[in-house]
């Protein structure tokens, strides 16, 4: 019984060790890179680390966990050092009120607070919280809902820069069920009278002063880490890799699945399967199922991606501008800067930088916003630097020591609303057409994230059913 994993990323090998780890004795994982990972790439520079891609996982999912415990990795489990967030509106920097759950806010009093939108913005989410006000939540519409709640230009300023920053998107457009579920609650709640906002300040005060985990987590020695105990324990199980070798096509031959593969060096070749997963972007993946359904391959051509640029700054001898535990600064898009987000990496994760140095990642890339591509590498961090500076208040003489660009195409998918029944139909349909001898897997399916990756994984191998 042969199953083959099409990609190396961390859905493909979730893939692989859920199958490996259940029995199945030959296993065949391919990728078109040259390493395992996809975007989960840890960077070395003058014995310190960072991140490419992602520099952490939500703990609040706990599949994300329970893989690093089961590869003995708990010892090496760490958290960010800072963890708040400022808003950056009209040339300055705005605290986010702690009250807010992910932009958005549960008691009439926190939009009052929130400085960086106008006070008649203000002044409209508080009412909207306070009557009650709610739109369907059938739409499965996270920007309908937040707007009818908190009013448009509070949803712009306020929540769309945390929650559309998650994959470079927006909320108006996005799922509710797959971006932000916790919200639903928030969204549409009952209308809050003063003995039920006396009750829920008090019940604020006393959470604020309860200890917390955290929430976010990574590995001392970057999230490769991570990959490379996956890519050791599957090799020890018997697992074949073939890196730098691109899956072409399928297609049904007799009772199996016959993969057309292409190296590097363009060598092709065949591979017969018993079973396939495909854990690769939803774009390459509906190209590959085309020869097996053409309404699964449709599905997933329907899902759109947005890319994004990551530059990473160094600056030896400069202080921190900002007040400490501050982990980053977000820019609304109608700030119209290039930059989306900058990360204080030296404050969030320490080890990163030297002791005298700040380290900024800068996010660049919006769905609607691709600006960035007409730019070149030495162009963009020119750019980026300055506007960074800007944002977090650095002098404008300061120019980096260490600049890094690492651009990823066609990165992040985006959750439209009613996501969840587009890839639902797209497994059942598949399973029908190829008898459950194929099955999907990626980090478009069931939300962002590392975790949801890791499920995505999981849940193919459930979805095989061979012979």
């Amino acid at each position: 019984m042969r199953l083959v994993v099409i990609g190396a990323g961390i859905a493909g090998l979730s893939a692989a060790i859920e199958a490996a780890r259940g029995g199945i004795k030959e296993i065949v994982v391919i990728d078109a890179e040259s390493r395992a990972g996809g975007k989960i790439h840890t960077l070395h520079r003058d014995g310190k680390i960072f991140e490419a891609g992602p520099d952490a996982f939500l703990r609040r999912n706990p599949v994300g966990l329970a893989l690093v415990e089961s590869l003995g990795l708990t010892g090496n489990l760490t958290a960010p050092s800072a963890s708040s967030a400022l808003l950056y509106a009209s040339g300055q920097l705005h605290p986010m009120p702690r009250e807010l759950a992910m932009g958005v806010p549960t008691d009439p009093i926190a939009p009052l607070k929130t400085t960086s939108v106008p006070i008649l913005s203000r002044l409209r989410a508080s009412v909207g919280i306070s009557i009650g006000l709610k739109g369907d939540p059938s739409t499965d519409s996270l920007g309908y809902l937040c707007q009818r709640r908190l009013g448009r230009r509070f949803s712009e300023l306020v929540v769309d820069p945390l929650i559309g920053g998650i994959n470079a998107g927006s909320v108006f457009g996005s799922s509710m069920e797959l971006v932000a579920p916790q919200l639903g609650s928030a969204l549409t709640a009952p209308p809050i009278g003063p003995t039920k906002l006396l009750r829920r300040s008090v019940g604020n005060q006393k959470i604020r002063m309860a200890p917390t985990v955290p929430v976010f987590g990574s590995l001392s020695g970057g999230l490769s880490e991570l990959v490379e105990a996956m890519v050791a324990e599957l090799c020890a199980l018997g697992v074949q890799f073939k890196f730098q070798t691109a899956a072409l096509s399928m297609e049904k031959f007799g009772e199996r699945i016959r993969l057309h593969l292409g190296s590097n060096d363009g060598v092709e070749s065949e591979l017969d399967s018993d079973m396939v997963v495909v854990a690769v972007p939803s774009g390459p993946a509906s190209g590959l199922l085309a020869g097996l359904s053409k309404v699964a391959s449709g599905r997933l051509g329907q899902i759109r991606y947005s890319s994004v640029a990551l530059t990473v700054l160094g600056f030896r001898g400069v202080r921190n501008p900002l007040p400490a535990g501050i982990s980053g600064v977000l820019s609304p898009a109608r700030e119209r800067t290039l930059t989306t987000a900058v990360s204080i990496a030296s404050s969030k994760w320490p080890s990163w930088a030297e002791p005298d140095e700040l380290l900024l990642r800068v996010s660049a890339g919006r769905m609607a916003d691709q600006r960035f591509q007409n730019l070149d590498d030495e162009d963009l961090s020119e750019l980026i630097s300055k506007e960074a500076s800007r944002i977090v208040g650095l002098p404008t003489v300061c120019d980096p020591t260490f600049t890094k660009v690492i651009r990823w195409h066609d990165a992040l998918p985006q959750f439209r609303p009613h996501h969840s029944a587009l890839i639902a139909s797209a497994r059942s349909i598949l399973a029908d057409e190829t008898g459950s001898k194929v099955a999907i897997a990626g980090a478009y399916m069931y939300g962002s994230g590392i975790p949801a990756s890791i499920s995505s994984g999981i849940r193919a191998i459930g979805d095989l059913k061979p012979n």
